[in-house]
């Protein structure tokens, strides 16, 4: 949900459904709302929850997205999925689809340094 102006919940923006939990691995499936887009907001939850320790602590995260939409396929790769292959007659109404994949190595490479790294490259600079 999006924040009214008046602080209440207001439009709800994006459903994420996280399934079949196998060896550190999830599927991840993602729909927004007609008139909403993704946004980094929820692109940066969804991948906290999927990598945290504290939430579902996986490894790799696959998005299975049908050929037509290319704008999906862009978005992902985007932000760091990696096209896997593409799986025949795998999606609703029998049409193919394109499976991609986000490790969490990926993901934390994408978000830049950690806070250990930061602060050791900072410590020097202050010497």
């Amino acid at each position: 949900y999006r924040t009214g102006e008046d602080g209440e919940l207001a439009d709800l923006q994006t459903v994420a459904v996280f399934e079949s939990f196998r060896g550190g691995r999830a599927e991840l499936h993602v729909g927004n709302a007609e008139g909403h887009r993704m946004t980094a907001e929820v692109i940066s939850a969804l991948t906290y929850l999927a990598f945290h320790p504290k939430h579902f602590d996986l490894d790799r995260l696959i998005a299975r997205i049908p050929t037509e939409n290319v704008n999906a396929i862009c978005t992902l790769l985007k932000i760091g999925f990696q096209i896997e292959y593409r799986d025949r007659a795998s999606v609703a109404g029998g049409g193919d689809g394109i499976v991609l994949s986000l490790s969490r190595d990926d993901a934390l490479a994408a978000a830049g340094p950690s806070d250990d790294q930061y602060r050791s490259q900072m410590s020097g600079a202050q010497e």
